[in-house]
C-alpha cells in the first residue's frame, strides 16, 4: 500500500534516534487501523477498514480478510465468508490463506488469488496456523502437529508432533512459531529455542502486526508482543480518542 510505504520511509529517516516501528492492528469489533510510533510509545493512527475478520502485516504489505473479500494491499478478491488464517512467505510478496469456515486454502498475491488443493485426509485435524511456505499447524487429539507440504503438488513432506497443545498459534515468515496456552505466551525460533512469558489474561487471538511484532488479543485487552534478540516485550495497544 502506498500509505504504508511512505510511512516506512518517514520512520526510517528517524531510525538513528529511536528505532521507530509502524504496524496495523485489528480491534475486537473488526476495525483495522494504523498503530504508529515506537513500542512502549504507540499512538493510534488512521482507520483503514471496518468489519474485518482477520488482518496481518509483513514488511510493507497488508492482508485484510473482510466479509466476502480479501485484500492484498490495494488489490481485492472474492473470498468465502468468515475469518481466515494468514501466513506470509519469506519475501512477504505472497501469503497462504486458510478460510476456516469453508475449509479452503488459497495462494494470495497482489495480482491474484488462486485455490490450493490439500488433501483433508493428510491435514486430519483443526488448522490453527498457516505459513507462507506451505506449512500448517494442526491441532489433533495428541496436540499440535507441524505439517509441511510440497508447493508444486500439495504432497505431504513431513508431519511432526510438537508435544503440546495451544489455544492460538502463528507461523512467522521466517519460520518462527508463536503460540499461547492459557495465559502463557511462547516463542520458538527455527533452532528450537523457546522463550515464554506470562500475560494477564487468556489469549483468544494472535496475528502478525509487523516485523517481529505480534498482536495479542486477550479476553480483556489488546497487546503487542515485540520479539527481540535477548527478550520478549509486551506493550498495551492504545485506544483511539472518542
Amino acid at each position: 500500500m502506498r500509505w504504508i510505504t511512505a510511512l516506512f520511509f518517514c520512520l526510517a529517516a528517524a531510525a538513528q534516534v529511536a528505532e521507530p516501528q509502524a504496524t496495523v492492528v485489528m480491534s475486537s469489533d473488526g476495525t483495522v487501523r494504523e498503530l504508529l510510533g515506537t513500542p512502549g510509545g504507540f499512538l493510534p493512527g488512521a482507520t483503514l477498514a471496518g468489519g474485518a475478520k482477520s488482518a496481518a502485516v509483513c514488511d510493507t504489505h497488508v492482508v485484510m480478510k473482510l466479509d466476502r473479500t480479501i485484500r492484498f494491499d490495494d488489490a481485492e478478491f472474492d473470498a468465502p465468508e468468515g475469518p481466515a488464517f494468514i501466513g506470509f512467505g519469506t519475501s512477504c510478496t505472497h501469503a497462504v490463506i486458510y478460510f476456516s469456515a469453508a475449509a479452503q486454502f488459497a495462494l494470495l498475491t497482489a495480482v491474484s488469488s488462486r485455490p490450493l488443493s490439500l488433501d483433508p485426509a493428510l491435514v486430519a485435524g483443526e488448522v490453527v496456523a498457516v505459513g507462507g511456505e506451505m506449512r500448517l499447524l494442526v491441532q489433533r487429539a495428541d496436540g499440535l502437529h507441524d505439517l509441511r507440504f510440497r508447493s508444486i503438488d500439495g504432497a505431504l513432506e513431513s508431519d511432526r508432533a510438537l508435544g503440546f497443545s495451544a489455544d492460538a498459534a502463528l507461523i512467522l515468515s521466517d519460520g518462527t512459531l508463536v503460540y499461547a496456552t492459557g495465559t502463557r505466551l511462547s516463542v520458538q525460533d527455527t533452532a528450537g529455542t523457546e522463550r515464554s512469558l506470562e500475560i494477564p489474561n487468556v489469549v483468544v487471538r494472535l496475528s502478525v502486526a509487523g516485523e517481529r511484532l505480534i498482536q495479542v488479543t486477550t479476553e480483556a485487552s489488546s497487546l503487542v508482543l515485540r520479539i527481540r534478540t535477548d527478550r520478549l516485550d509486551l506493550h498495551y495497544v492504545p485506544e483511539p480518542a472518542q
